[in-house]
């Protein structure tokens, strides 16, 4: 069985260039361009898994879209736990 979004992530091994480019990455607001070029970044990413208009591909999108919203809930959660943000909100191994 595939794993889901959020296991994925959970699973990587995050480097130091990764942990600096969220630090980074994590400065912009979802309002502003660089946000921006993170959110479109994020929906091309998605999209690409299954590039096809085909019902198939359109029903594992939305599968996938449904991953990344469970992605957005779990970071939400950990953002609101009583520590410094950590890679980890994205990642499986704490930066």
């Amino acid at each position: 069985m595939k794993m889901t979004l959020v296991d994925q992530i959970n699973a990587l091994e995050w480097s130091d260039d990764a942990r600096r480019m969220y630090q980074g990455l994590m400065q912009h607001s979802a309002s502003d361009e660089a946000g921006a070029v993170v959110l479109v970044a994020a929906a091309a990413l998605l999209a690409r898994e299954y590039p096809t208009l085909q019902p198939a591909d359109q029903d594992d999108l939305a599968n996938l879209i449904r991953e990344f919203w469970e992605l957005v809930l779990e970071v939400r959660r950990e953002m609101s736990l009583p520590r410094p943000p950590y890679l980890r909100l994205v990642g499986g191994h704490s930066a």
